[in-house]
């Protein structure tokens, strides 16, 4: 009866016991990517110190009729073409992406982070809090 029991656990004990898979480690390790949400105070620091950074506005065409930070790119979240028009910035440039409160753009950073993106930092708070400063 003892043996059957360790019978029982000895593919649980092994599978614990076996090396990892480096090969999908090696991958994962290849494509760092930074997406981090930022305050303004940090992002507006990071915006201006980065080296040849791409400045993107997440919002639809009637927010943008309200404001748009200056050098910024619009793709619209909302678009049918957005997934695309991303695809086509340069991955190895920081993104510095921001919407009207910081959900969207949250959600493109996380989209571009997938697509492998190098760096993409979301502006908390959006245009809102940047136009109130």
């Amino acid at each position: 009866m003892e043996n059957l029991k360790l019978l029982a656990f000895l593919p649980l004990i092994l599978l614990a016991c076996s090396s990892p898979d480096t090969s999908s480690q090696s991958e994962l390790s290849d494509q760092m990517t930074v997406a981090k949400d930022l305050n303004l105070s940090d992002w507006k620091k990071g915006l201006e110190s980065a080296d040849n950074p791409i400045l993107l506005d997440v919002r639809t065409p009637e927010e943008v009729q309200d404001g748009i930070i200056p050098g910024a790119i619009n793709f619209d979240f909302y678009s049918d073409s957005f997934q695309s028009d991303i695809g086509d910035l340069d991955k190895n440039r920081p993104v510095y992406v921001y919407c009207r409160s910081g959900g969207r753009s949250g959600k493109a950073m996380d989209m571009m982070a997938k697509m492998g993106f190098q760096e993409v930092y979301n502006l908390e708070g959006g245009y809102l809090g940047y136009s109130e400063q």
